[in-house]
Protein backbone atom coordinates (compact mmCIF):
# COMPACT_ATOMS: atom_id res chain seq x y z
CA UNK A 1 0.00 0.00 0.00
CA UNK A 2 1.16 3.68 -0.94
CA UNK A 3 2.42 6.09 2.04
CA UNK A 4 0.53 9.45 1.59
CA UNK A 5 1.89 11.87 2.92
CA UNK A 6 0.31 15.92 2.71
CA UNK A 7 1.91 18.82 2.08
CA UNK A 8 1.58 22.24 1.11
CA UNK A 9 2.29 23.27 -2.53
CA UNK A 10 3.36 26.49 -4.05
CA UNK A 11 2.98 26.44 -7.50
CA UNK A 12 4.74 28.41 -9.98
CA UNK A 13 5.25 29.25 -13.54
CA UNK A 14 8.77 27.37 -13.02
CA UNK A 15 10.15 23.66 -12.01
CA UNK A 16 12.31 23.00 -9.07
CA UNK A 17 15.16 20.00 -9.46
CA UNK A 18 16.62 18.51 -7.14
CA UNK A 19 20.09 19.15 -5.79
CA UNK A 20 19.23 22.48 -7.50
CA UNK A 21 18.35 26.51 -5.94
CA UNK A 22 15.50 28.28 -6.55
CA UNK A 23 15.26 31.95 -5.49
CA UNK A 24 11.70 33.37 -4.19
CA UNK A 25 10.08 36.47 -3.24
CA UNK A 26 7.55 36.03 -0.78
CA UNK A 27 5.03 38.63 -0.10
CA UNK A 28 1.23 37.14 0.05
CA UNK A 29 0.11 36.38 3.50
CA UNK A 30 -0.33 31.94 2.63
CA UNK A 31 3.42 32.10 1.42
CA UNK A 32 4.40 34.59 4.65
CA UNK A 33 2.77 31.99 7.51
CA UNK A 34 4.71 29.11 5.22
CA UNK A 35 8.02 30.28 5.33
CA UNK A 36 7.70 30.94 8.87
CA UNK A 37 6.46 27.64 9.50
CA UNK A 38 8.82 25.97 7.47
CA UNK A 39 11.69 27.57 9.53
CA UNK A 40 9.85 26.88 12.98
CA UNK A 41 9.34 23.27 12.05
CA UNK A 42 12.31 22.38 9.83
CA UNK A 43 9.68 21.04 7.05
CA UNK A 44 9.18 21.84 3.79
CA UNK A 45 6.94 22.43 1.01
CA UNK A 46 6.13 21.20 -2.40
CA UNK A 47 7.25 23.45 -5.53
CA UNK A 48 4.50 22.11 -8.15
CA UNK A 49 4.13 23.59 -11.54
CA UNK A 50 1.44 25.11 -12.91
CA UNK A 51 -0.46 23.99 -16.64
CA UNK A 52 -2.67 27.10 -16.17
CA UNK A 53 -3.25 29.16 -13.44
CA UNK A 54 -2.14 32.29 -12.01
CA UNK A 55 0.79 32.27 -9.26
CA UNK A 56 -0.51 34.97 -7.17
CA UNK A 57 -4.09 34.83 -6.47
CA UNK A 58 -6.88 37.47 -6.52
CA UNK A 59 -9.84 38.12 -4.20
CA UNK A 60 -12.11 36.24 -6.71
CA UNK A 61 -9.57 33.56 -6.98
CA UNK A 62 -8.66 34.32 -10.24
CA UNK A 63 -8.77 31.06 -12.92
CA UNK A 64 -8.88 27.19 -11.77
CA UNK A 65 -5.51 26.11 -10.92
CA UNK A 66 -4.04 22.86 -13.04
CA UNK A 67 -1.14 21.20 -11.66
CA UNK A 68 1.25 19.36 -13.38
CA UNK A 69 1.01 15.92 -10.89
CA UNK A 70 4.93 15.65 -10.14
CA UNK A 71 7.23 18.28 -8.42
CA UNK A 72 9.72 18.87 -5.74
CA UNK A 73 10.17 18.69 -1.99
CA UNK A 74 11.51 22.36 -1.27
CA UNK A 75 13.55 23.03 1.88
CA UNK A 76 14.16 26.77 2.77
CA UNK A 77 18.37 27.55 3.34
CA UNK A 78 18.23 31.08 3.67
CA UNK A 79 15.66 33.90 4.76
CA UNK A 80 16.14 37.68 4.64
CA UNK A 81 13.47 40.14 4.91
CA UNK A 82 13.80 42.76 2.55
CA UNK A 83 11.08 45.04 3.66
CA UNK A 84 7.80 44.98 5.95
CA UNK A 85 6.60 41.78 5.42
CA UNK A 86 8.34 40.89 1.85
CA UNK A 87 10.81 37.67 2.25
CA UNK A 88 13.67 36.98 -0.49
CA UNK A 89 14.49 33.07 0.04
CA UNK A 90 16.33 30.10 -1.24
CA UNK A 91 15.07 26.77 -1.28
CA UNK A 92 17.07 23.33 -2.57
CA UNK A 93 15.25 20.72 -4.29
CA UNK A 94 15.10 17.42 -2.39
CA UNK A 95 12.67 14.47 -3.35
CA UNK A 96 10.59 14.57 -6.12
CA UNK A 97 6.80 13.48 -5.70
CA UNK A 98 3.39 12.72 -7.41
CA UNK A 99 0.28 14.01 -6.41
CA UNK A 100 -2.44 12.36 -5.75
CA UNK A 101 -4.80 14.60 -4.47
CA UNK A 102 -4.71 18.42 -3.53
CA UNK A 103 -7.18 20.75 -2.42
CA UNK A 104 -6.97 24.90 -1.30
CA UNK A 105 -7.39 26.07 2.17
CA UNK A 106 -9.62 28.83 3.49
CA UNK A 107 -6.23 30.63 3.48
CA UNK A 108 -5.63 29.71 -0.12
CA UNK A 109 -3.23 27.69 0.21
CA UNK A 110 -2.67 25.12 -1.62
CA UNK A 111 -2.00 21.38 0.30
CA UNK A 112 -1.90 17.94 -1.56
CA UNK A 113 -1.85 14.00 -0.82
CA UNK A 114 1.21 13.68 -2.35
CA UNK A 115 3.30 10.27 -2.83
CA UNK A 116 7.26 10.41 -2.85
CA UNK A 117 9.51 8.89 -5.75
CA UNK A 118 12.83 6.74 -5.55
CA UNK A 119 15.52 9.25 -4.90
CA UNK A 120 17.84 8.47 -8.21
CA UNK A 121 21.21 6.89 -8.30
CA UNK A 122 23.81 8.89 -8.78
CA UNK A 123 25.84 8.80 -12.03
CA UNK A 124 29.60 9.95 -12.16
CA UNK A 125 30.71 12.05 -14.69
CA UNK A 126 31.21 10.98 -17.83
CA UNK A 127 34.11 12.52 -19.57
CA UNK A 128 32.81 12.50 -23.15
CA UNK A 129 30.12 14.40 -21.76
CA UNK A 130 29.84 17.91 -24.34
CA UNK A 131 32.82 19.88 -22.81
CA UNK A 132 30.86 23.15 -23.84
CA UNK A 133 28.12 21.98 -21.61
CA UNK A 134 30.16 21.30 -18.89
CA UNK A 135 32.10 24.77 -19.22
CA UNK A 136 28.53 26.28 -19.12
CA UNK A 137 28.00 24.25 -16.02
CA UNK A 138 30.68 26.07 -14.23
CA UNK A 139 29.90 29.31 -15.49
CA UNK A 140 26.33 29.64 -14.02
CA UNK A 141 27.91 27.92 -10.25
CA UNK A 142 30.22 30.51 -10.09
CA UNK A 143 27.87 33.43 -11.32
CA UNK A 144 25.20 32.55 -8.45
CA UNK A 145 27.03 34.29 -5.34
CA UNK A 146 24.97 33.53 -2.81
CA UNK A 147 25.68 29.67 -3.16
CA UNK A 148 28.97 29.26 -4.74
CA UNK A 149 30.55 25.87 -5.95
CA UNK A 150 31.40 23.47 -2.69
CA UNK A 151 34.62 22.50 -3.66
CA UNK A 152 34.35 19.07 -1.87
CA UNK A 153 31.10 18.17 -3.82
CA UNK A 154 31.50 15.07 -5.90
CA UNK A 155 29.78 16.25 -9.27
CA UNK A 156 27.34 13.25 -10.86
CA UNK A 157 25.48 13.77 -13.92
CA UNK A 158 22.39 14.12 -11.98
CA UNK A 159 23.60 16.93 -9.91
CA UNK A 160 24.55 18.68 -13.31
CA UNK A 161 21.56 18.03 -15.52
CA UNK A 162 19.38 19.49 -12.75
CA UNK A 163 20.84 22.29 -11.97
CA UNK A 164 21.52 23.09 -15.79
CA UNK A 165 17.62 22.48 -16.29
CA UNK A 166 17.54 24.80 -13.28
CA UNK A 167 18.71 27.47 -14.41
CA UNK A 168 18.43 27.66 -18.49
CA UNK A 169 15.44 29.40 -20.12
CA UNK A 170 14.39 26.40 -21.47
CA UNK A 171 10.55 25.96 -21.80
CA UNK A 172 8.41 25.36 -18.95
CA UNK A 173 7.40 21.73 -20.90
CA UNK A 174 10.68 20.80 -21.68
CA UNK A 175 11.67 21.40 -17.96
CA UNK A 176 8.52 19.34 -16.59
CA UNK A 177 9.84 16.62 -19.18
CA UNK A 178 13.60 16.43 -17.96
CA UNK A 179 12.26 16.71 -14.23
CA UNK A 180 9.75 13.90 -14.88
CA UNK A 181 12.52 11.65 -16.44
CA UNK A 182 14.55 8.73 -13.82
CA UNK A 183 17.34 8.86 -16.44
CA UNK A 184 20.00 11.13 -15.38
CA UNK A 185 22.03 10.44 -18.39
CA UNK A 186 19.02 11.03 -20.80
CA UNK A 187 18.32 14.40 -19.04
CA UNK A 188 21.93 15.58 -19.81
CA UNK A 189 21.89 14.10 -23.17
CA UNK A 190 18.79 16.48 -23.66
CA UNK A 191 20.05 19.36 -21.82
CA UNK A 192 23.01 19.01 -24.11
CA UNK A 193 20.95 18.83 -27.14
CA UNK A 194 18.61 21.74 -26.56
CA UNK A 195 21.90 23.85 -25.53
CA UNK A 196 22.81 23.18 -29.45
CA UNK A 197 19.77 23.82 -30.66
CA UNK A 198 17.50 26.70 -31.16
CA UNK A 199 15.66 27.64 -28.30
CA UNK A 200 12.71 28.63 -30.47
CA UNK A 201 12.21 24.57 -31.34
CA UNK A 202 8.88 22.95 -30.44
CA UNK A 203 7.61 19.96 -29.28
CA UNK A 204 9.28 17.68 -32.56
Amino acid sequence: MSLFLEIPLFPLNTVLFPDAYLPLRIFEPRYLNLIRTCQQDGTGFGVIALESGDEVRNEDGGDPLRLYEIGTLATVIQVKEIESNVLSIWAKGSAKFKIETHWSEDSGLEVAQVTFLSLETHVPIDPDIDQTTMELYRRLERSTPEHPPDESEKLSQNIVANRLAQQMPFPLFLKQQMLESDDAEERLRLITYWLNAPLSRNHD
